[in-house]
């Protein structure tokens, strides 16, 4: 075998990338069904899935590592999608396989912001797309991109945009308006929202828009709203979406555009005359408070509830629609006295109560449950994960809507009339919301562990191929944790974060847990067990370390002699040699199970914290939040700086980093989806399929590594 450290020297070629298998989690957003049992969804990182009779399936994409938005389907087999970086994709086998198709520049913009300069062009962030065949469409997004296409999206010409530029007032604008959403009524009509309550119509299918100023009269709107204490210039709309049923007495007329100030005080606005006015209904303020805000009733400020954006909504009838945002996530209209004065229902999204609306408040009635249903088994959870941001919805028939949302949620909702309220019946499409997720280990038989936010912690026997709940904090202080480990026997799990760390001898099975009776009150980052035998450690803030030898049951202090520090890793050979890797380039090693610590020095830059380290003896990496990769023999313990110059580690802050016991191959991970690995002396970037922060990687042996994410995320190569 080759050995690691001419590996890690070797000046070679960049290779291409691997491509991970998505398992969960990450940031779903544009959502396309033509029926029940066919439809397609766009991710982060590129990612397309196509669910089809009950299962998904990862779309084969070109290597784009974008978040994706608006996807459209001309047939079942002819579609596109779009998103950020100007990128167009195209598929003609049902979305199976995608190619890239030429990159959408945004305009140059002469004389802006003012007249001794020009706006320029760049890959356009886009955010929707619409088709009125195989070849001929136009896409939209930031600053004032809105371009056709008559052969596929192999080229692409800017419309006309009549009179939306005069408006573009350095002194009023800082940047270009950005275009968010289209619905076009036929062939040739069509209405879109741009920044600041914008709307602009085109009746020749997209190449001549002409602006209306819908929303925005600049000396009305406060006054119609005044609750919410904004300029209407900061205003964003969203999205738009109208009723259509083919009845010549209602189509067109009914619409809907949702949107807010940033992310904070989100509204919506009907119509019920085809959008040549708009009435606004509601307004989100900062705390339920706000007697005209979603979810108002029965509302507390001290809740500390940030009500903002909506994100997207979407008609189901004439006078029906939802809608969903960043806050409590969905939403639902009734037409119920009138439209004009018709109420929003507010409802949690997880998978704790499927089926069942609910709203939660400190120190007022816990749920209010629309559809009578069972309350839930931990509403602490449900309420802690209830602000798991939704992307979008869309409407597919009269009764029926699809979902998306942050941290994987893709889900059917049915609405059926209960009483003269609606209520929804939810269906998760193989998806879950589990929040933010932050640590991972795994065994080489699959046994699996995952753990985040709530305390939450996750199990699985086969990779992340399925995922259970087995734990979750009751308590309402925002428990989360951050480390955890398995013993390589699967006996028993060690799991540290902001409390005092868990411990579960019965392989992780739920009702097993148990809390160390520390009393801590500073925060552990990491945890290790070692082998299959009863050793553990944690460590984390203070340069606290603490060792058990009896799978958690007792404890003793082994922190390191430093202050001012916090201790970002561990890595043991034996229960008794390892080392600790920490903030202001700390690293240190014992030889007797922490009862001595001694330094190490590594050529670190002042205020650079190592935040991974990985040993395979006699090999040493660690890693920095300055993207540095540092080796070391264990011979002499003498770290170098390794890292190559690749542009996916330019400005990355990795996180983690493991070194494979049987290939000695290097994989290092970091935020923003920074992944880089090292194999027989060339680097590459493997492909995670999530733009979001890689928190864990670890490489189980020659054919498996396991990537764990933020958002939920969990991804195997």
């Amino acid at each position: 075998m080759r050995s690691l450290v001419l590996s890690l020297l070797a000046l070679s070629p960049f290779a291409s990338a691997q491509t991970a298998t998505y398992l969960q989690g990450g940031d779903p957003f544009g959502v396309y069904f033509e029926n029940e049992d066919l439809g397609w969804v766009t991710h982060d990182g590129g990612l397309i899935r196509r669910w089809e009779n009950g299962s998904w399936t990862q779309a084969v994409t070109p290597d784009v590592r974008v978040q994706l938005r608006g996807i459209d389907m001309v047939t079942p087999n002819v579609g596109y999608a779009v998103g950020a970086q100007g990128t167009v994709l195209r598929t003609t086998d049902g979305g199976l396989n995608w190619t890239q198709q030429s990159v959408v520049m945004s305009p140059v913009i002469q004389n802006f912001p003012d007249s001794t300069q020009d706006w320029p062009s760049a890959p356009a962030n886009l955010h929707q797309c619409h088709f009125f065949d195989e070849v001929y469409g136009f896409v939209l997004g930031d600053d004032l991109t809105v371009q056709y296409t008559l052969d596929g999206g192999m080229n692409w010409i800017p419309a006309d945009l009549i009179s939306i530029e005069n408006f573009l007032d350095g002194d009023e604008h800082e940047s270009p308006f950005d275009c968010y959403d289209v619905h076009f009524f036929d062939d040739d009509n069509g209405i879109m929202v741009l920044d600041e309550g914008w709307i602009a119509r085109t009746t020749d299918a997209g190449r001549t828009w002409v602006s209306r100023n819908g929303l925005d009269e600049l000396n009305e709107l406060p006054e119609v709203l005044p609750s919410c204490n904004n300029e209407v210039t900061n205003l964003e709309m969203w999205s738009i979406d109208f009723y259509q049923d083919g009845d010549p007495n209602t189509s067109d007329e009914y619409g809907v555009i949702a949107g807010g100030f940033g992310n904070n005080d989100g509204y919506t606005f009907w119509t019920d005359d085809g959008g040549a006015t708009w009435t606004p209904e509601k307004c989100i303020n900062n705390d339920f408070g706000n007697t005209t805000g979603i979810g108002a009733p029965g509302g507390n400020p001290q809740c500390g509830v940030t009500m903002p954006t909506i994100y997207g909504a979407a008609m189901l009838t004439a006078d029906t629609s939802a809608a969903v945002g960043y806050g409590r996530t969905s939403w639902i209209r009734q037409p119920t006295p009138a439209p004009s004065t018709a109420t929003w229902f507010e409802g949690f999204l997880t998978t704790v109560w499927p089926d069942t609306d609910v709203r939660s408040c400190a120190g007022e009635t816990p749920w209010w449950n629309l559809d009578s249903g069972p309350a839930p088994s931990n509403p602490t959870l449900g309420q802690q994960l209830g602000a798991t941001p939704m992307r979008w919805v869309e409407g597919y028939d009269n009764d029926t809507a699809y979902y998306t949302g942050t941290f994987g949620v893709v889900e059917r909702v049915d609405y059926s009339l209960v009483g003269g309220e609606i209520v929804g019946t939810r269906t998760q499409l193989n998806s879950t919301q589990h929040g933010r997720m932050f640590g991972a280990a795994f065994t080489a038989s699959g046994l699996g562990f995952q753990v985040g936010q709530s305390a939450q912690i996750l199990r699985t026997s086969n990779f992340g191929e399925d995922t259970e709940r087995v734990f979750s904090s009751p308590a309402n202080n925002n428990p989360y944790l951050l480390g955890v480990d398995v013993a390589d026997n699967g006996t028993w799990v060690l799991a540290a974060g902001n409390e005092d760390p868990l411990y579960n001898t019965q392989g992780g099975d739920p009702g097993h847990w148990n809390y160390a009776p520390l009393g801590l009150s500073v925060q552990m980052e990491t945890a290790e067990i070692i082998g299959s035998t009863s050793v553990g450690y944690i460590a984390g803030a203070g340069g606290q370390v603490y060792r058990t030898s009896d799978q958690g049951a007792n404890w003793l202090n082994r922190s390191l002699p430093l202050t001012g520090i916090k201790v970002l890793d561990t890595e043991f050979l034996t229960a008794e040699i390892g080392m600790v890797v920490g903030t202001k380039g700390t690293a240190a090693f014992t030889t007797n199970g922490g009862q001595n610590w001694t330094s190490v020095a590594v050529p670190t830059l002042p205020g650079e914290a190592l935040t991974g380290i990985s040993l395979a003896f006699p090999h040493i990496v660690t890693v920095s939040d300055t993207g540095k990769i540092y080796y070391a023999n264990a011979a002499n313990l003498t770290f170098i700086d390794i890292t190559p110059s690749i542009p996916e580690l330019a400005n990355a802050s990795l996180m983690s980093v493991d070194i494979n016991p049987d290939t000695l191959e290097v994989w290092a991970s970091g935020k923003n989806g920074a992944l880089v690995k090292l194999s027989q002396g060339t680097w590459t970037a493997p492909r995670p399929m999530t733009i979001f922060d890689l928190n864990t990687v670890m490489s189980i042996d020659a054919s498996t590594t396991m990537i764990s994410s933020r958002r939920s995320g969990l991804a195997r190569f």
